[in-house]
């Protein structure tokens, strides 16, 4: 067959060619040359017939060899419009002093923060889903590498003014701890918020925005006894809601403000909760499980700014608990808050960054409060999809003296 196709190629290129003639001899009559190209049409047409010939002799070879041969096919299990795979990884290395509750290590070290996978998609316009899960550690000085689901959920979008949301997620309550991991203005959220927001839980929840998107809302019943969890700890629900409004602008407006209020109620029987709380349900034993049983009633207030490329956060959350078996001590209250700031030194690449954070376990405990600075700079090499960061982060809280640890991460997101 190749040698046919090379006879071909040969004998086209000849027709198409100008017949060579010596000096002396006379040019080709009209007759002449009628003669040969309708010589080489016909070595043509036997030549493409001989083609066609053999091409058909191999697709019966091909379709034999077919026959005998199950070939696997894909198909989707679903009728999904659109589905999308994502994901992030920070890589982050320290080195210092213990600096609060959560940095408990004083060994230097290189680590994945957080390694993230994740798809997404919907049905239709009304229906969508997503489906994460987490490939990491944490800050703990003894945590080993895990893998866990972070979020899955369904959405049912009936409009803009109602989403229903169930599965697992986070809850509406403390403004950081809703904020991405990938876009937090800080390496790590502040010690308030990772002790008294209850993050990822299993539930139902109703949300929306109204009056032109200025407005938004968030309440829903969970489980409330931490995420990855398919029991609950009692015959009742954790109820949390959130309400934010724009004061001024919009989202999309350069100089805006914002403020939300949020909070949360539950009754528990078996929950674990933070050490510094100090709470044990078998005082009996040596050791503390930090398992709560009672009442845990919890607000919040927060704000944002933004202006050109100044941006401003502050919040206050504050909780009260109940502890059933009154230990260790009847009521109590653990509260902190925090203000940030940053500005773009250079647009859209260089982030200069200040935090101060303060947080206190309880209230009726002297000298057990957290005092943290920020001090450090995010650079966007594409935006939030490749950035770094690098902070110093400085302990002035009861007992401290001033300890201080350097944090640097890297991060990419595809």
């Amino acid at each position: 067959m190749i040698r046919r196709i090379l006879a071909l190629t040969a004998l086209t290129c000849a027709l198409s060619s100008p017949v060579a003639r010596a000096d002396d001899q006379p040019p080709a009559s009209v007759e002449e040359r009628l003669r040969r190209l309708e010589e080489g049409y016909d070595q043509l047409r036997k030549v493409n017939e001989a083609l066609l010939l053999e091409n058909a002799n191999l697709r019966k070879q091909l379709d034999t060899v077919s026959a005998d041969v199950k070939q696997p096919v894909v198909t989707p299990a679903g009728k999904s419009a659109k589905l999308q795979f994502g994901g992030f990884v920070q890589v982050q290395g320290e080195a210092g002093d213990a600096v609060t509750g959560r940095f408990i290590d004083e060994n230097d070290r290189i680590f994945v923060r957080r390694a993230r996978i994740g798809m997404g998609g919907n049905f239709t316009e009304k229906v969508d889903y997503r489906l994460e899960g987490e490939f990491a550690g944490s800050l703990g000085a003894s945590s080993a590498m895990r893998a866990q689901m972070t979020d899955g959920y369904i959405t049912f979008l009936t409009s803009p003014a109602l989403m229903i949301r169930a599965g697992q997620f986070k809850t509406p309550y403390g403004y950081e701890q809703l904020y991405s991991d990938t876009k937090l203005m800080t390496p790590e959220r502040s010690t308030v918020n990772d002790f008294l927001t209850v993050g990822r839980q299993l539930g139902v929840q109703l949300a929306g925005d109204l009056a032109s998107k200025r407005v938004g809302y968030a309440i829903g019943a969970f489980n409330g006894n931490a995420s990855n969890t398919s029991v609950n700890d009692d015959d009742s629900f954790m109820i949390a809601a959130r309400l934010s409004s724009y004061l001024v602008g919009d989202a999309a407006a350069p100089r805006n403000l914002r403020l939300g209020v949020n909070g949360y109620t539950s009754d528990d029987t078996s929950v674990a909760i933070p050490p510094v709380f100090g709470v044990d349900s078998t005082p009996g034993s040596p050791a503390r499980d930090n398992i709560f049983a009672g009442n845990r009633t919890a607000w919040g207030v927060d704000t944002q700014f933004v202006s050109g490329r100044t941006e401003l956060w502050a919040e206050y959350l504050s909780t009260e608990l109940e502890p059933d078996d009154k230990l260790p001590r009847d009521r109590f209250t653990a509260s902190g808050w925090y203000a940030q700031a940053g500005y773009f030194a250079i647009p859209s690449t260089l982030q200069l960054v200040g935090k101060y954070e303060w947080s206190e376990p309880s209230d009726e405990v002297a000298n057990d409060d957290f005092d943290v600075y920020w001090l450090g700079a995010n650079w966007y090499l594409k935006s939030h999809d490749i950035k770094l960061q690098l902070f110093y982060a400085l302990d002035d809280g009861a007992g401290a003296d001033g300890s201080g640890r350097i944090i640097a991460r890297v991060q990419t997101i595809f």
